[in-house]
């Protein structure tokens, strides 16, 4: 099961996502990623500490979002992501598009002064 929360902080939005994108929480995450609200400042920051598990299809789930997002002027990084979660992110090369951080606070402090 998967899910998402999203929070202002600051000048950007803080997307924690939590669980396992498995094969039956594909559509679900697909949605949720699709009906999140707009940032503040066009910044969001994908919190993937608490995702456990991410398929190929979410992969690509996620990289539909950050190509949406991209489209609309926003900007977005990930923050957290577990070393099996990182290194499938880095095999397709999400990350070449998506800077990847340690923490939240990391990605806030590299966008500060922008």
């Amino acid at each position: 099961m998967i899910r998402l929360t999203s929070a202002a902080r600051g000048k950007l939005a803080v997307i924690r996502v939590e669980g396992e994108v498995q094969s039956a929480d594909n559509q679900a995450f697909a949605e949720a990623l699709r009906r999140l609200p707009p940032p503040p400042a066009g910044r969001m920051v994908l919190d993937l500490s608490a995702l456990e598990y991410l398929n190929s299809r979410g992969l690509g789930d996620l990289m539909l979002f950050y190509q949406d997002a991209r489209a609309r002027g926003q900007e977005m990084a990930a923050a957290g992501a577990r070393p099996a979660v990182l290194k499938v992110m880095r095999v397709v090369g999400l990350d070449r598009f998506v800077p990847c951080f340690d923490t939240v606070e990391a990605a806030e402090r590299a966008w500060s002064g922008r």
